[in-house]
């Protein structure tokens, strides 16, 4: 609605002649956008306070009705109307010299790849370029895999304030055993630093949640705990081996602790997105300055698209390999389109980074550094270089002979 109406607002008053009714009176063009803008932030705002207020009460009256039982009170007060904090461990990364020799030796081992850079088929950089990124992918799988029988140590680190406020926290795991059927179950042991431990039984690709006492967590804000693969038998005491390995994504195996409440994070996270919507706005209003309605629309759609979709685009170049013959036309076009995707991500990475709604509805903390980042960045830097670039343009713009129609 705000790239719409702000195209709408400036394009359709050049269009039908009914800006030269401002423009004759004692108004300057940089005033008449600063207008427009205000005018479109003003409604957005009151759009934010009617929409907001009205789910924040919704919300409120929600949490007063009677669950179905306990543990679904607990899980929406604990883990959904909270602001929480993340620490996930630290998987270690191939050193750039033992990822050369790994290349080297898969290269110089291959015949049939090793003709086909001879020949010119394939580029030396590129083949190079995907099988590292290939190695580094399965080297730090290979962490996140726990064969049966086996354990290994994690550390959660950054948790002092966690520490300092007590408590317990809160151990999310998200695993996948065997074809991952959800009919199935299979065990898991953590064993924490002060020897205790706790046996569970997962069910693979569903998220399961652990509460763990804050005081386990040592001086330095560091938590270490141990994944084992095994299955104890309370009738005999004894420990065996499960029938399979588990593993787990990057993001599926972390730990979760409370900083704040839902008001104050519903809060930022509101303040985060009218940020965004005013830079929208200023965005749809400088591109309506010289463009006509639609191609204006196109414009604006695009540049909000494309911030919207810089994390996945960032995820894809890191793993973007090319199969186009080297020094082939379909090569350099694929090269020219990954310039491309590179510069869109790099220049629109803020808008995309500062995403609220997503955190907000994982219970996750909207924190003040996000909020401050939207605001000096998008607020400030790029809403007030839209605003330059669109006066700019439009100062030089001759309203009396473009807007005619006859």
């Amino acid at each position: 609605m705000t790239l719409m109406l702000g195209c709408a607002t400036v394009a359709f008053e050049i269009r039908d002649r009914q800006i030269w009714q401002l423009m004759t009176k004692p108004l300057d063009r940089f005033e008449y956008l600063i207008g427009k803008w205000a005018g479109l932030v003003l409604l957005n705002l009151i759009l934010f306070l009617v929409s907001g207020v009205g789910i924040f009460i919704f919300v409120q009256w929600m949490r007063t009705r009677p669950a179905t039982d306990e543990f679904d009170r607990i899980a929406v007060r604990d883990e959904i109307l909270v602001a929480r904090e993340t620490s996930r461990p630290r998987y270690a990364r191939m050193s750039k010299e033992e990822l050369e020799l790994v290349v080297d030796s898969m290269i110089a081992s291959d015949a049939i790849l090793k003709a086909d850079i001879d020949s010119g088929r394939r580029r030396m950089e590129d083949v190079r370029r995907e099988i590292a990124t290939q190695r580094q992918v399965e080297f730090q799988s290979a962490q996140r895999r726990i064969e049966p029988g086996m354990s290994k140590f994690f550390l959660f680190e950054g948790l002092l304030p966690a520490k300092s406020i007590g408590g317990t926290l809160s151990l999310r795991y998200f695993l996948h055993a065997g074809a991952s059927d959800s009919h199935t179950s299979f065990p898991i042991i953590f064993r924490f630093p002060d020897g205790s431990w706790i046996d569970r039984m997962f069910i693979p690709a569903q998220g399961h949640i652990l509460a763990i006492p804050a005081n386990l967590i040592n001086d330095q804000g560091q938590l270490q705990i141990e994944v084992v693969n095994l299955k104890f038998n309370s009738k005999d005491s004894s420990f065996t081996p499960s029938e399979w390995a588990f593993n787990w994504d990057e993001d599926s195996l972390e730990v979760l602790y409370r900083v704040g409440g839902f008001e104050s994070n519903y809060l930022r996270a509101m303040v985060v997105n009218l940020v965004k919507l005013s830079f929208l706005g200023m965005l749809a209003i400088c591109a309506a300055t010289t463009l006509s309605f639609s191609v204006a629309c196109l414009l604006s759609f695009s540049i909000f698209l494309a911030g919207s979709l810089t994390p996945f685009l960032a995820h894809s170049l890191l793993y973007w390999t090319s199969a186009a013959d080297a020094g082939s036309i379909e090569s350099y076009i694929q090269l020219f389109v990954r310039a491309i995707a590179k510069i869109v991500e790099f220049a629109f990475r803020p808008f995309g980074q500062t995403s609220a709604n997503d955190l907000l509805v994982k219970g996750r903390n909207v924190s003040w550094d996000r909020m401050t980042l939207a605001i000096f960045i998008i607020g400030l830097c790029w809403t007030g270089a839209t605003l330059m670039i669109g006066w700019l343009a439009f100062r030089r713009k001759e309203l009396a002979v473009y807007s005619g129609q006859g």
